[in-house]
């Protein structure tokens, strides 16, 4: 069969997947590209037809993904440009199986089983046909416990009291923030895993025979949602972790204020329980402190630090079989709802304002350029994200100067994905997933202000966590945040020496 003919048929078959009038209701995820274990690539004619379809349909659903390695045939760049670049289309997930091939290993998958990494929804990987894919089955508020930690247990939002948090003069308490806000954290971690075993139990009540069919059931003799016979070759619960950027702002601003302002103590832990009302002179010296993103040794450290041990305390704990959680360290949309029930923060992040996504900067706070903020992203422990992570960059297309879309694509891998996946100068393992949106804030201010122009045909396609969507379609909130995140200034070196 041509590629032509190949691509109508799966024309069709993308069609399937879309449901209701916003096409996202359920989330599955078509994968193209990779490598075997050998690192031989895995690129086929069907993978070129499949981009087709995907380009001439242009639907919400199902999501993209692409599987990068080290071999990945410039062909694939070529025709990813078309994609990326093309403003209102779809972009694809990228991922990196470079690093996640021994990732996946450590975490005890088998090596025959590692090309076959699938990606359940928006980027948790797991093992095709052989995983209970229980991604999303519990969710860590780094900020709040944070806050809860400063705070003694109430919170600066509702005045409510809600945990048992030790309240500690703030004299006392700042230089020993660390100590206690690792401890509470292990306290949440306690009670998260507990409710979440619960909700499994509650859930195992609904059997699924015929999806247990196709996940090991007929192996196993056991259903895939049963919580006391496992009945998958793999199992684990995924642990969505919010907030790692904002936490290690906060810390190394108290880090500054107890050595250049100690007698401001009580006056930081008053500020933060009134929202900095009437004292923005505190808040400013706060915004003032180092910020993750703009390769400052002393808050990256602090914030590998922060992904180190809570991904230890999360990847030791365990579900309703005896399997460890997977610290994921994703947030969909979350950082909005999440950062709504979170107060002022010692970084200057005011009360109730969206966190960090994913594992990236909070918006703003990134300003020296992509590299830098590159660098800072480069020194997180990737290889203990076994349940995945988030990260977006928002890439002004002016500086992909190409006149053709496919030389495009091929300035797209040398710029951003060969030093982000790929650097030789980096140790360790490298990071495995990103997502972009090419565009500019200018441009969806328009699109939203004229629709009809700038989108006659309705449709206007951008990347939202492992999904794209509508751009049209998403609440007020959700768009602000898209547009605030694409940070034109992160993107300003973007064609020079970094």
């Amino acid at each position: 069969m041509t590629r032509e003919d190949a691509a109508a048929l799966l024309c069709h078959f993308l069609v399937f997947f879309n449901v209701a009038d916003r096409s996202w209701a359920i989330s599955q995820n078509l994968i193209v590209g990779g490598r075997d274990y050998d690192g031989n690539d895995l690129t086929c004619p069907i993978s070129y037809a499949l981009l087709d379809a995907y380009f001439e349909m242009n639907l919400p659903q199902p999501i993209l993904s692409v599987k990068l390695h080290k071999n990945t045939p410039d062909k694939m760049y070529r025709e990813l440009g078309r994609f990326f670049f093309s403003p209102g289309v779809l972009t694809p997930s990228l991922f990196n199986d470079d690093s996640l091939f021994p990732i996946l290993e450590a975490k005890g998958v088998d090596r025959e089983d590692l090309e076959s990494y699938s990606v359940a929804g928006c980027q948790e990987p797991l093992i095709r046909g052989k995983d209970n894919a229980n991604t999303t089955n519990s969710w860590l508020n780094l900020p709040k416990i944070l806050e809860l930690t400063l705070s003694g247990g109430v919170s600066t939002i509702t005045g409510k009291k809600l945990c048992d948090f030790e309240k500690i003069p703030a004299n006392e308490l700042l230089p020993r923030l660390r100590e206690k806000f690792y401890e509470n954290v292990e306290s949440a971690v306690v009670s998260m895993a507990n409710a979440a075993n619960g909700a499994s139990r509650a859930l195992s009540n609904l059997r699924v025979p015929f999806l247990s069919c196709f996940m090991s059931g007929l192996d196993y003799g056991y259903d895939t949602r049963d919580t006391e016979h496992q009945g998958t070759k793999y199992n684990g619960s995924g642990c969505l972790i919010h907030g790692l950027s904002v936490v290690a702002d906060s810390l190394i601003a108290v880090d500054h204020l107890l050595r250049e302002r100690p007698e401001d103590a009580d006056r930081l832990i008053n500020a933060l329980a009134n929202n900095f009302e009437g004292d923005d002179e505190l808040r400013k010296y706060l915004l003032s402190c180092p910020k993750f993103g703009n390769n400052i040794p002393e808050v990256d450290a602090e914030a590998a630090e922060i992904a180190n041990r809570v991904s230890d305390l999360i990847n030791n704990t365990k579900n309703y079989l005896g399997n460890t959680f997977r610290a994921d360290w994703s947030s969909p949309t979350t950082h909005l709802t999440y950062g709504y029930w979170v107060g002022a923060m010692p970084s200057g992040r005011p009360a109730r304002d969206m966190m960090n996504y994913g594992v990236d900067p909070l918006y703003g706070s990134a300003d020296s350029g992509l590299g830098m903020r590159m660098l800072s992203n480069m020194a997180l422990p990737f290889s203990k994200m076994c349940g995945g992570y988030a990260s977006h960059l928002g890439i002004d297309p002016k500086y992909f100067p190409a006149e053709e879309l496919a030389d495009k694509g091929m300035q797209f891998k040398e710029r951003v994905i060969e030093p982000l996946f790929f650097n030789p100068s980096a140790e360790g393992i490298q990071p495995f997933y990103l997502y972009v949106n090419v565009t500019t804030p200018e441009t969806l201010r328009k699109l939203l202000k004229d629709p009809k122009k700038y989108a006659p045909s309705g449709v206007y396609i951008v990347r939202i966590h492992g999904t794209f969507v509508n751009f049209l379609d998403l609440s007020p909130d959700v768009q602000e945040d898209i547009i605030r995140r694409l940070d034109p200034s992160s993107t300003a070196n973007i064609g020079g020496n970094e």
